[in-house]
């Protein structure tokens, strides 16, 4: 194996790991956004890689919208992924891109109901109901495991956790749904007030673009319990097996530009924008260096990477909003090794009209102290 393609091999191995410590590091950066409101996406598995799963998107969850005559109710969840105004739900459905389902299946006493898909080219969302799990005070529910399949394939990546009743500010602090702080003492709320729950499940097609589009979704939850300090704690044996079709849109705004990142050698040269993902695509020179890292032992090491450009984090309106805190899961790396060409897809957690983009926002430099982002903390990139 040839140097560079160890190091590509590697690159993905940390990725994550290194990402969520930066976020840690960095209160206002892309580390917050996707820790705290975001999902870090993992292969279909048993419980462990559940676990990290759940563990990541911890604090994924909704508001309380409720339902109209215009459009269809959206669950908690799904209100939370994408903050929606009634016009974008109405937009959303009239391009399929939000579908509503209604497939259930029931198994020692407990059923699971498929209540909601939104899906575009790139990323599906999935709402599911829970009823009749007795969940006591305190406990965190989940699936020991879960199996998940688009037209028999599994060659994507995914992510899901319980709906626990906190969702994000606009600067990406995580608050009750009414909108309140958490405080000191705050604790999840898993059980709605009639009973139910809810389990999100996001879908990232990765280089599989368009495969969630109007394709057959099978997901098999088997076994439900509660988990603690990552030890899951089983209760009830079934199986909950669904399938069903999603619908989705691949409606996407392609722009081409050639802008320069400041003095970072980094060049913007397309973004692709739908209502509910983002990507852009640079021109850049491919670097190594070295960072510090953890092993699997907890031990310090050091590898060699490839640079990575700045981190591309949102959008400006042309009324001169700001959204930097859109990211909600995705994928980042080299497209094109040999010509420098790195890709960044994410998620957003807004709905977005191409047409009212004016700008896209990539990370400059980090506030002092406890301030916002401002238009001084970004390389601003006009769109054509």
């Amino acid at each position: 194996m040839r140097e560079r393609e160890i190091i590509e091999n590697l690159q993905k191995e940390i990725t994550i790991p290194a990402i969520v410590q930066m976020k840690a590091d960095w209160a206002f950066d892309q580390i917050r956004c996707e820790e705290k409101r975001g999902r870090v996406y993992h292969k279909k598995t048993g419980f462990r890689a559940m676990r990290a799963a759940v563990a990541a998107a911890a604090l994924v969850c909704g508001t309380v919208t409720a339902g109209a005559a215009v459009y269809m109710n959206w669950s908690k969840g799904m209100d939370a992924q994408l903050k929606a105004t009634n016009e974008q739900k109405l937009f959303l459905e009239k391009e399929q891109i939000a579908s509503p389902q209604n497939t259930g299946v029931t198994d020692a006493g407990i059923t699971v109901t498929a209540q909601q898909s939104i899906v575009d080219s790139r990323f599906a969302h999935l709402s599911f109901k829970v009823e009749g799990y007795p969940l006591a005070e305190g406990k965190e529910p989940c699936f020991e495991s879960i199996d998940v399949t688009v037209d028999g394939k599994d060659d994507f990546s995914w992510s899901g956790s319980f709906f626990n009743g906190i969702t994000s500010d606009e600067n990406g602090n995580p608050v009750f749904a009414d909108g309140t702080p958490l405080g000191d003492d705050w604790t999840e709320v898993y059980v709605a007030e009639d009973g139910s729950m809810e389990f999100d499940l996001s879908l990232a097609a990765g280089e599989n673009e368009g495969a969630f589009l109007n394709a057959p979704i099978h997901v098999e939850f088997k076994n439900l319990g509660t988990v603690d300090k990552a030890a899951y704690f089983p209760d009830v044996t079934g199986t909950w097996a669904l399938d069903f079709t999603l619908q989705g849109s691949d409606q996407i705004r392609l722009f081409t530009m050639d802008e320069a990142l400041g003095d970072t050698g980094c060049y913007v040269i397309e973004a692709e924008i739908s209502p509910i993902s983002l990507q852009v695509k640079y021109r850049m020179p491919v670097e190594k260096e070295e960072i510090e890292a953890i092993d699997e032992n907890g031990n310090p090491t050091t590898s060699t990477v490839y640079k990575e450009p700045p981190v591309f984090m949102g959008v400006r309106l042309k009324d001169g909003t700001l959204l930097p805190y859109l990211r909600n899961g995705g994928s980042q790396g080299f497209e094109d090794l040999d010509a420098g060409i790195y890709q960044d897809t994410f998620a957003t957690d807004h709905v977005l009209d191409a047409d009212e983009v004016d700008a896209l926002l990539f990370m400059k430099s980090t506030p002092t102290g406890e301030g916002a982002l401002t238009e001084e903390n970004f390389y601003i990139v006009p769109l054509p």
